[in-house]
């Protein structure tokens, strides 16, 4: 869902829903955070990704730079999980290369069903603004249920 729908959490709903519902193969819908609209919609490209140190030191810094972002809006306690992950992709077109992430804050009270949560745009939008000078491209947001989502990527 491109990012011109941040925060339209309606929408984003509706949409998912209709995807996976109507397309079998689909389990995931995600939704552009950043950059905004008002950039350029990036190209993203498939790149080798193994796990080694440099890219989960990276994710571990994001999730990082995530957490401490939920306490300090409030939001911690609000939602039950939050995974970040690590696509194997990245921007095309960059110098450097510029890592896709995706958040999945979900809430659920007993892990057999969950819904996705929803931050504030505006909360979104300055997250964006931390991470984006620190080899983040674009963040997507999980706007999938469960199910047919997991709560976790596998």
């Amino acid at each position: 869902i491109n990012a011109e729908y941040m925060g339209e959490w309606s929408v984003a709903e509706q949409l998912s829903t209709e995807a996976t519902n109507r397309f079998p193969e689909v389990n995931r819908v995600v939704m552009q955070v950043g950059p905004p609209p008002s950039q350029s919609r990036p190209q993203f490209k498939v790149i080798k990704q193994y796990c080694e140190k440099d890219p989960l030191d990276f994710l571990r810094k994001i999730d990082d730079i995530c957490t401490t972002f939920l306490y300090r809006h409030g939001l911690y306690e609000g939602i039950w999980q939050m995974p970040v992950v690590l696509l194997p992709l990245c921007i095309d077109g960059e110098e450097e290369i510029k890592r896709v992430v995706v958040l999945r804050p979900v809430n659920s009270s007993e892990a057999m069903t969950a819904n996705f949560a929803q931050i504030p745009s505006n909360l979104l939008t300055e997250l964006w603004n931390e991470v984006k000078d620190m080899g983040v491209g674009a963040i997507l947001y999980d706007v999938t249920h469960k199910p047919p989502g997991t709560i976790e990527w596998e």
